[in-house]
């Protein structure tokens, strides 16, 4: 009997640790599904969207039109260029809360996460382009479970902080001088 409970445990935990997704062989599959779970909030922090993921793109105007609140936080310039504005303006046409980073605040925001329902987060090393998830290696992990705790320095950005665009502060303990 001890042996079944401990074989009973030992399943347990493997089921429910999270599995390493690996592109392109993954797909873009397990973000789309994570986006569908979304009850409340979805908060997205992208450094590059192209329109070759305008599934994504879809994914988010049909959680809003579920009620779920989506924000979208845009790096400004990407690679030197600008943000996509096809993509932009399609996730506005879809009820989604656009905004681009503050200029200044960094150099850039080249994080790639997504939070939902302020428990369950997916942060990888991809943009949102067509060869992300059909061409290039990249890793996020899979079927994201409940944190222990909040995925919160994920989280404010998407309710406060990157989110508004106060004037940049070049002093203070993270002020740093160039060094080029």
């Amino acid at each position: 009997m001890r042996r079944l409970l401990i074989l009973l445990w030992l399943l347990g935990l493997a089921l429910a640790a999270p599995r390493l997704v690996v592109e392109p062989e993954d797909g873009v599959k397990p973000l789309l599904d994570l986006i569908a779970s979304a009850k409340k909030e979805v908060l997205v922090k992208m450094y590059l969207w192209t329109p070759s993921r305008m599934d994504l793109v879809e994914a988010l105007g049909e959680a809003v039109k579920r009620g779920v609140r989506v924000r979208v936080l845009l790096e400004r310039e990407p690679s030197g260029g600008r943000v996509d504005l096809a993509v932009f303006q399609a996730l506005k046409e879809r009820g989604v809360e656009v905004r681009l980073t503050t200029p200044f605040r960094f150099v850039f925001v080249h994080e790639k996460s997504l939070v939902v329902d302020r428990k369950r987060a997916w942060v990888g090393t991809m943009n949102l382009t067509g060869s992300s998830f059909a061409a290039n290696r990249e890793y996020h992990p899979g079927r994201p479970r409940r944190w222990p705790r909040s995925p919160g320095s994920l989280r404010r950005t998407g309710r406060g902080r990157g989110w508004t665009s106060p004037e940049p502060s070049w002093s203070g303990p993270r002020a740093a001088p160039s060094p080029g």
